[in-house]
């Protein structure tokens, strides 16, 4: 009898326990605000594949975005990589300790020489233009480019094309719009994409990830996911999920010289 009523209050407490960690978790969940710009540095982490993807100096931008996962799961902000690691640039190294510049070197120290951060250029790949084409990263090296990763079976992508296109339509003279589509010839096709894109009625550059390159070399666990790269072709902010008007803004300002702004060309 009396284990009996042991084993109901054990019960009882661990119920209780259950409960106030769901309320604790919807809380802080909950608190996210996907509009904050993150001023503070992000190390550069490490991608699938062993490159690099983000450098020091990387903001993050509108972090708390709905996406989907690249397998069709539901993915957000902080899902896991299927090795249980935080996926994407500026996540942790497999051994959980932040890598690439910025970061400590085993004595402490930033790995240049002279003990300041050097900021690697953008990882480069390769992707198809509309023609078959092919075209690198590299190539747009001279104007900054906004990188999006996305895919037509993804509603948060579709959720963010036109406040991309109304971009596109007022910065494109001044940087390089790279829509990268997650063509892996089962679930999106090139055909499928270039249909959703012409029915839409969008005029941004796609190019299509044939060969999972570009996804592979950023880590590309979930889409949506948007890069922010400056002119000298080095990373400079990225927003994680679904992005609105008002954050795609920040992170063309972040990349786009002052003077090159419409604003300033409307002025002169």
């Amino acid at each position: 009898m009396e284990n009996k009523k042991m084993l109901l209050v054990i019960g009882g407490v661990l119920v209780v326990l259950l409960g106030g960690a769901g309320i604790l978790y919807s809380r802080l969940g909950g608190s996210v605000n996907r509009e904050i710009l993150q001023t503070q540095a992000v190390a550069e982490g490490t991608a699938a594949g062993g490159q690099k993807a983000s450098g020091e100096g990387q903001a993050e931008i509108g972090d708390s975005g709905e996406t989907v996962a690249v397998d069709g799961q539901n993915g957000g902000p902080g899902s896991k990589s299927p090795g249980g690691e935080n996926g994407g640039p500026g996540s942790g190294s497999p051994d959980g300790e932040n890598g690439g510049p910025g970061s400590g070197s085993p004595d402490g120290e930033n790995g240049s020489p002279d003990g300041q951060a050097s900021q690697a250029a953008a990882p480069d790949f390769t992707v198809q233009d509309g023609e078959d084409n092919p075209v690198k990263l590299s190539d747009m090296v001279g104007k900054p480019v906004v990188l999006n990763f996305w895919a037509s079976w993804c509603p948060p992508c579709k959720m963010e094309m036109p406040d991309f296109q109304e971009a596109f339509t007022e910065y494109g003279d001044s940087v390089h719009f790279m829509m990268v589509n997650l063509t892996d010839g089962a679930r999106e096709t090139v055909d499928t994409a270039k249909k959703y894109v012409e029915d839409q009625g969008y005029t941004f550059p796609v190019y299509f990830d044939t060969g999972s390159e570009a996804a592979i070399v950023y880590g590309i666990m979930a889409v949506p996911a948007t890069f922010f790269i400056d002119a000298e072709g080095k990373p400079v902010a990225r927003a994680s999920g679904a992005i609105d008007r008002e954050t795609l803004e920040k992170g063309i300002e972040m990349v786009l010289p002052g003077d090159e702004s419409p604003e300033t060309e409307a002025g002169t």
